[in-house]
């Protein structure tokens, strides 16, 4: 009988141990940034300018496009006006999280962007990703990006992505740094891309169709491993993926990429056709929860929760 129940309670230690480890590795995301639209007031389906919306969270100020809309090459309000990058309903994108409202237009090369809050106590402050230079991005760090997006008619080269920017180019799409959509000289396909902090972006093709007007959920991570440079991955459409609660796919990344700058301090929406252009919601920047996949400590108690399962049966069959 004693040695039944020494047996039993180090099985229940072991189970008490194993339940805890467990529950470490399912540890909640933390959300940095988000951006849904679901704060914007929009009176039937009536659009309004995206440039001056001010939404969302872990932000520093609204969406701007860049210079303003006052550039010489025309359109409608330089890009600013409707169409042209707006906050919309009239068609929502199936699978969004908020509602109905998300993002759309664009117009030639112009970009909007918006920066993140980088003050000590704001969200990336505190998760301590601000690096010396001021931007988001330490080595030893993780941080995840998710957008659901819908490609605009023609394959429209679309790009959805994190970046820096000087005052002259507020918005301008070479000057993101890491990013998911169909830009690049493939836009047919859904594409990885990571710059060099100047002029130049790389993409990396995951081989998978874009479907004109069918919304995707496209993940990126970004693991920075010294100074400024990065291991980028996107996943489209992976499995049990929850921007609620952000996890590192398990699956095999679509595309990767290494990056010699993925520092970052705006997000940037860029589309190149005006009007019809593509649409997203559901934007999160965060860092990622554990994996869902048992850390060799866990692996461990596992096997002495077997091995305690093992000693008692046993003890019940001499008894």
């Amino acid at each position: 009988m004693l040695l039944k129940s020494r047996s039993t309670i180090l099985l229940a230690a072991a189970s008490a141990a194993l339940a805890g480890a467990m529950a470490a590795t399912s540890a909640q995301a933390t959300i940095l940034a988000t951006e849904d639209f679901g704060g914007v007031t929009l009176t039937g389906n009536t659009p309004v300018l995206l440039s001056g919306v001010n939404d969302g969270s872990g932000w520093s100020r609204a969406w701007y496009v860049q210079n303003g809309g006052t550039q010489s090459n025309g359109g409608p309000n330089g890009g600013t006006g409707i169409p042209g990058y707006n906050v919309s309903n009239v068609s929502p994108l199936a699978g969004a999280d908020a509602g109905s409202n998300y993002a759309t237009g664009g117009y030639q090369d112009d970009g909007s962007s918006r920066p993140f809050n980088l003050s000590p106590t704001g969200a990336f402050g505190a998760a301590g990703l601000i690096n010396g230079s001021g931007t988001i991005g330490v080595a030893g760090k993780t941080v995840l990006m998710s957008v659901l997006l819908a490609d605009g008619p023609s394959a429209s080269n679309t790009l959805v992505a994190l970046g820096n920017s000087g005052a002259s180019a507020l918005g301008y799409q070479p000057f993101a740094n890491a990013g998911v959509g169909s830009y690049g000289n493939d836009h047919t396909v859904w594409n990885l891309s990571g710059g060099d902090g100047t002029s130049t972006i790389t993409n990396v093709s995951s081989g998978l169709n874009v479907s004109s007007g069918t919304p995707v959920e496209l993940v990126m991570e970004i693991q920075y491993t010294t100074g400024t440079a990065a291991n980028l991955s996107m996943w489209v459409n992976p499995t049990g993926y929850s921007d609620l609660n952000p996890t590192i796919p398990v699956a095999t990344p679509d595309a990767t990429l290494a990056s010699t700058d993925a520092t970052f301090s705006y997000a940037f929406f860029f589309a190149a056709a005006t009007g019809t252009g593509a649409k997203f919601t559901d934007f999160v920047v965060a860092t990622p929860s554990s994996s869902s996949i048992p850390e060799p400590a866990t692996l461990g108690l596992m096997a002495v929760m077997g091995t305690g399962l093992l000693l008692v049966g046993r003890k019940r069959k001499v008894a």
